[in-house]
């Protein structure tokens, strides 16, 4: 079987992934984590029945001037992510 493919795969996905986001400022990395609902002790996504919190929102939790500063910090940091990970080897 391709099981132990599989599981090495994803971990190095997942490797690249924690890396790329490791990389961050703290700023980005919570903007990320609170608008995806990631859990900032075990990683895990929250369950399906997570509601995003809006831009204006995440502005007021950490103590941003805009909700439009908080897009842009998030839309930095994912673009931070997309590049850095473009890099992984295995991607197609």
């Amino acid at each position: 079987t391709y099981e132990p493919l599989r599981k090495l795969v994803q971990k190095e996905l997942t490797e690249t992934l924690f890396s790329a986001y490791n990389a961050l400022s703290y700023k980005e990395q919570e903007v990320i984590r609170i608008r995806t609902g990631v859990c900032p002790d075990c990683h895990r996504v929250q369950s399906p029945k997570y509601k995003s919190p809006t831009f204006y929102e995440i502005a007021i939790t950490i103590g941003l001037s805009s909700a439009e500063a908080a897009e842009k910090i998030y839309r930095q940091g994912i673009r931070k992510m997309r590049d850095k990970c473009r890099h992984y080897p295995l991607r197609h």
